[in-house]
């Protein structure tokens, strides 16, 4: 059996555990705080991500847009709206609902917007708000016209969950507040019903799942004055049970496990699936009639597509369809019994992000973007195909002068395996030229191709390359594309990854001396093997919010929750095979030569547990090797929580990769 040496910096809070965490802060800090390269990445990164100008991304709910601005006056932010007329007419004259410095400040907490959830067209809304960036949140009513909590309205202390309005004066919920409400994961057991003027205590348990599944969650939708209830009882994090409910009475739809349930529009529900089902295939999109039970075909993408998202106005579903790991955005209309579709005007070849539609009218915004084209908020009236610049960030950098470019490389199986670069025109390939590449690879999440300013000043224009990979195990390529890098596939993503690195320096693009690599969460675990297992390909390895002792995973947090990805210690095959490659038990002092890594992580993370990323930074101190660490005290499984804390997180990064890496 392993013997751990480290475990006392499981300990959270623990006096001990925090005293390393400063002493190491402090370690990292003198190094690089007080370098002239650290201050001006810090400052140009600050500079832009609280510049006046950015654009204006807002969430459409009923005839108001919703916006939080945050800048140097208001780090946490200002909660504000306006009508939806108004922002399309660019009068801009906001309504203020909170103000989360102020609010922080009376409180004495560092308050992180989470949420804000609207009753239809009323003045009743939920606010969720977070403690230094925690996923668990606390929940109060409030009113739009006044702009403040409602006193004696509806309240949740603080728990990772959510509610959803059923009507003004009912809700159902599900909140992780007490230990018996809790699963193996932390997450909450029980959806119950609470009307108003009711105590918590008095509201009614109205479904529930047991300890061993994962999450509960569910998804209102309304059509003809009536609301439905979509419930999902997630068995795994890739398997569910979908459930109907009219009052409070659930019934089971006939659906596979392996899908997932998307948007709604009038009578029709979209679930997305994940594995071949009746006369469906995998990766199709399909309709459930709710008035007649039928299951019909709506899209069928190739295998070079998926499905990223879906989202519906008043009489079309919008669908943000992956191809070739760029977005194309597709409306769908129910005619003559069957769905018609029609490709939408906008820009391709980049990535269409933060969509936000309206289900009052057939309207629609969203921000486009690409690695070398800044972003572009477009408004679209869906119905009439029309596409209209609303806003456009204007940078101040020549992205025109910068290359991007769709390579493949080889895996050892054979697979091809896609991946952008992007770096400056006048680059010559001459192996010497300093990059990062960055993956992630997992839970069916794909890396597209988006704009990102501070990458310029900090790396692009110092003559620095970026390269993007996009492994199995992410979503790039639909459900197949994920499940090929499962449990005992979980190394075809690492090898993936380690063959675009092989391809890099076989270009001369770059050399193992100039290679750094960069990935957070289920990419700080794929950092994790590069350090331990291909060390002679990179210099420098940026590990951010990670898993890395795969042996207590499922113990740490949400970690349970995780076994369908990677497999379970419980399983004598998948203990084995998660031995083999776990980073914390697999350090071999002398097969790290000189890579240096960089341990990011927050010890408000309640989701990725910061003991992973102390442990291992302890480990490799216990060997004598070369690293950094540093823990952010706020910020959650983000890493930061303001922008303050970005900026100084990305000019740590950026001159850690400088000079390791030039």
């Amino acid at each position: 059996m392993y013997h751990d040496d480290y475990l006392w910096l499981e300990e959270v809070e623990g006096d001990k555990a925090l005293n390393w965490v400063k002493s190491e802060n402090s370690r990292t800090i003198q190094k690089f705080e007080n370098l002239e390269d650290f201050k001006n990445n810090f400052n140009q990164c600050l500079e832009i991500l609280n510049r006046k100008d950015k654009i204006l991304g807002v969430n459409i709910q009923g005839d108001l847009v919703f916006n939080l601005w945050q800048d140097e006056n208001n780090p946490q932010g200002i909660l504000r709206c306006l009508s939806l007329e108004d922002f399309k007419s660019k009068k801009l004259n906001w309504k203020i609902l909170i103000n989360l410095d102020e609010k922080s400040k009376q409180d004495k907490i560092k308050w992180v917007f989470h949420g804000f959830l609207r009753y239809k067209n009323t003045n009743k809304a939920l606010l969720y708000l977070s403690r230094g960036g925690l996923d668990a949140h606390h929940c109060w009513e409030f009113d739009l016209e006044k702009a403040a909590l409602i006193e004696g309205g509806f309240q949740f202390p603080e728990a990772k969950g959510y509610a959803e309005w059923i009507n003004e004066d009912l809700l159902y919920y599900n909140m992780a507040i007490s230990e018996d409400d809790k699963n193996n994961s932390g997450y909450g057991r029980f959806l119950r019903a609470l009307e108003r003027g009711q105590e918590l205590s008095q509201a009614k348990e109205i479904f529930s799942i047991s300890k061993e599944d994962i999450s509960l969650y569910i998804a209102p939708f309304y059509y003809k004055d009536e609301t439905y209830i979509i419930a999902m009882k997630n068995l795994t994090f890739f398997e569910r049970r979908h459930y109907i409910e009219k009052d409070q009475k659930f019934q089971e739809l006939e659906l596979p496990n392996r899908c997932n349930l998307m948007s709604n529009l009038n009578e029709y529900v979209f679930f997305n699936l994940m594995e071949d089902w009746n006369e469906f295939k995998a990766n199709d999109l399909i309709s459930y009639n709710i008035l007649d039970q039928n299951y019909e075909l709506v899209l069928r993408p190739s295998q070079t597509q998926s499905i990223e998202m879906t989202a519906n106005v008043k009489d079309y579903l919008v669908v943000n369809l992956l191809d070739n790991i760029s977005s194309t955005i597709i409306k769908f209309k129910r005619e003559n019994k069957k769905w018609i579709s029609e490709k939408l005007s906008l820009p391709e070849l980049g990535s269409i992000t933060g969509i936000s539609t309206s289900e009052e009218t057939n309207e629609m915004f969203c921000n486009y973007s690409s690695f070398n084209s800044p972003s572009t908020y477009y408004y679209v009236d869906v119905e009439k195909n029309i596409v209209t610049i609303n806003q456009q960030l204007e940078s101040k950098y020549p992205f025109e002068n910068y290359v991007v470019k769709q390579e493949f490389s080889t895996s050892l199986d054979g697979t091809k395996v896609p991946y952008f670069i992007v770096h400056k025109k006048d680059i010559e390939y001459n192996s010497e030229n300093p990059t990062i590449l960055y993956g992630y690879g997992g839970f069916n999440i794909s890396v597209t191709p988006a704009f990102n300013e501070v990458i310029a000043p900090l790396w692009l224009e110092r003559g620095g390359v970026l390269a993007f990979a996009n492994i199995r195990g992410g979503g790039e390529y639909g459900p197949k594309w994920h499940q090929a890098a499962l449990k005992l596939n979980r190394h075809k993503a690492y090898q993936d990854f380690f063959s675009i690195a092989e391809d890099l320096i076989n270009k001369k693009i770059t050399s193992r001396h100039h290679l750094g690599a960069k990935g957070g969460s289920n990419g700080g675990l794929l950092m994790g093997v590069c350090y331990t297992q291909r060390p002679d390909l990179f210099k420098a390895i940026d590990c951010l919010v990670p898993l890395l002792d795969m042996l207590r995973f499922h113990k740490l947090l949400a970690g349970a929750s995780w076994v369908a990805e990677y497999g379970s210690v419980d399983n004598k095959e998948e203990k084995t095979y998660l031995e083999s490659y776990s980073p914390y038990q697999n350090i071999v002092r002398e097969k790290i030569q000189d890579t240096t890594i960089l341990l990011y992580t927050s010890t408000k993370d309640d989701r990725v547990h910061p003991g992973h990323a102390r442990k291992m930074a302890a480990k490799i101190k216990e060997m004598n090797l070369p690293y950094y660490y540093f823990e952010n005290m706020e910020g959650g499984h983000g890493g930061s929580s303001d922008f303050t804390e970005k900026a100084r997180q990305m000019a740590l990064e950026y001159t850690f990769f400088h000079q390791q890496l030039t």
